[in-house]
């Protein structure tokens, strides 16, 4: 998975599953048991938008950078909105 990656699907229905988003945990879960990720933090949607959580793991000294993470990723998802939004005008 790279920092790159942004996708606003419409092809997952309501319910479904989304494959990209298995994938994604799958690997940041064997990075994480590898020790490779150190700290991080989630957000998620359940099914049909009802079940809405967040949280985080912030190791010792790390929370600057938590927050800055936090910070790009609130951005690039305003930025892919925006970017949608505009394509469908």
């Amino acid at each position: 998975m790279t920092a790159e990656v942004v996708s606003l699907r419409r092809d997952i229905p309501p319910g479904g599953v989304n494959q990209d988003l298995v994938d994604a945990l799958r690997e940041l879960l064997e990075w994480a048991e590898a020790g490779e990720i150190t700290s991080g933090g989630f957000a998620y949607v359940g099914k049909q938008g009802h079940r809405l959580r967040t949280g985080f793991e912030v190791a010792q000294g790390e929370i600057h950078a938590a927050l800055a993470a936090s910070a790009l990723l609130q951005y690039r998802l305003a930025q892919a909105v925006d970017e949608r939004s505009r394509d469908l005008q």
